[in-house]
Order: C-alpha cells, then structure tokens, then sequence
C-alpha cells in the first residue's frame, strides 16, 4: 500500500515539475516574443497575446512598477488597434491611464495624450456618461501644465455630467478649480463666483471642508488685488478656522504670518 502511495506522490511531483517547467518556457516564449514587435503577430492568435499582455501589465501594476505595466498596455492597446477591436483597445485606454494616474505626473504631456484617446475611443462607443471623470482628469493635467484656459474649458464639460449624476462633491471641486483657474488667469469677476458658489455647495455637505478653505483663500487674494483690507482678513480668518479644526499646522503657521502682515498694514 506505501509503495502505491510513494509511486503516486513520485508521479504527481514530476507531473508539477513538467508542468511548471512547460509553463515557464511557454512564458519565456511569449514574452519574449510579446516584447518583439506586434508586425509578427497573426490575427487568428492576437487576442492570445492580448491578455497575456493583460496579464504582465497586472503583474507590474500590482507589484507598483508602473512604469512596465504601461509598458505592456500600450503595447496591448497597439495591437487591438491594428487587428481594430474597439472593445480591447478601450480596456487598454482604460488600463493605461490608470498607471498614469500612478506615476506622479512625471509625463504630463503623455498622460494628456492618452486622457484624449480615451474620451475619443468612449465617443466612438457611444459611452459619453462615462465622460465625466477623463474630463475631470484632462482639466487638472492642463492646470499642471500651466495652460488655464484649457484646464476651465475641460472643467465646464465635466461639469453637467456631475451634476447629471447628483455628485456633488466633484461639483462643489469642479467650481473650487475653476476659481483656481480664473485666479490665474486674472479674471478676478469669474474667480469670485466660482468660489462662492463652490462654497455654498461644500460647506452644505461639510461646515469644514478643505475645499471651502481653498476658496476663502482665493476670495482673500481677490480682495488683496483692490485693495480691500477688511474683507481680504475677513476670508483668510475663515480659512484659518478650517484648517485649524482639520490640524493642518503648516497651512495655519503660512496664513497666520499672512493675517499679520495684512493687520499690521497702515
């Protein structure tokens, strides 16, 4: 009866071996020639490579090497092109902004590119309540790259649809950027309506929202630019209350030393 069971185990343990061997070669295959270029690969066996390359780019994205997930993505997403599946090539576009979201902005100019394939590939498919969040995320590259009419244009067309989907703490987001963004821009008229109507909007959902804090900020600044002194500390006192109550210590010391100097002012 042992002799049965040793003979079982031996044949199951080289099974396993075999088996595990075959694997890493048929990888090693794969991969290697995954990482050539995709002129070779034929239609019929395409989507075979697809989702191996699927399964390498989760691979790195769970192990945070982000940089080789997009690596295998875009790859995928060239070869979906080629062979036109828009189904496949609308999951890479989803995947490869994914890793840019992770890859602490180090490419701003690519990560817009592949942002803009996206809402132009959910075009395509007639997916356009999915909109909301790509706009979102190309406004706030065009902000990071300093070109502010852009980033309000993308941040207007996010809008409705958040408002659409009763998400209102994009909005309330969405109206603090804009006042960012008009802020920078000079236009002082459109950056004080939308803070004041982000404000309305947060401090309805949170009394001490960081976002309210951030338009008390630009309302100060506002006032500072004509002048007027009063309700330039009126709204910085406002701010300095929120962070306080949120213990954001470094936030206070900055607007602290602000308040002084406006009070010290003749």
């Amino acid at each position: 009866m042992n002799n049965y069971i040793n003979i079982a185990k031996f044949n199951f343990v080289n099974l396993f071996i075999v088996t595990v061997s075959i694997s890493i070669l048929l990888i090693t295959l794969l991969n290697s020639s995954y990482a050539g270029t995709i002129k070779k690969i034929k239609e019929p066996i395409y989507e075979r490579y697809y989702f191996f390359g699927q399964a390498l780019a989760y691979k790195y994205f769970k192990n945070k090497n982000f940089k080789k997930a997009l690596y295998y993505n875009e790859k995928d997403y060239l070869l979906a092109k080629k062979f036109k599946n828009h189904r496949l090539e609308l999951i890479s576009l989803v995947d490869i902004v994914a890793d840019y979201n992770f890859t602490k902005n180090e490419n701003l100019k690519n990560e817009l590119y592949w942002n803009k394939e996206l809402i132009k590939n959910l075009n395509t498919n007639k997916l356009k309540s999915e909109f909301k969040f790509y706009y979102f995320n190309v406004a706030s590259i065009y902000f990071m790259l300093h070109r502010y009419r852009n980033a309000a244009q993308y941040y207007k067309k996010s809008l409705p649809l958040y408002k659409n989907a009763n998400n209102f703490y994009y909005v309330g987001a969405i109206y603090t950027n804009l006042g960012e963004d008009y802020m920078k821009l000079k236009d002082f008229y459109n950056a004080s309506r939308y803070s004041m109507k982000s404000i309305k909007i947060e401090l309805r959902q949170n009394k001490y929202s960081l976002y309210a804090a951030v338009d008390y900020l630009n309302l100060s600044s506002i006032y500072q630019e004509n002048n007027n002194k009063y309700f330039s500390i009126y709204y910085l006192e406002k701010a300095y209350k929120i962070y306080k109550k949120n213990k954001l210590y470094t936030a206070m010391k900055t607007i602290k030393s602000e308040l002084n100097k406006l009070k010290n002012q003749s």
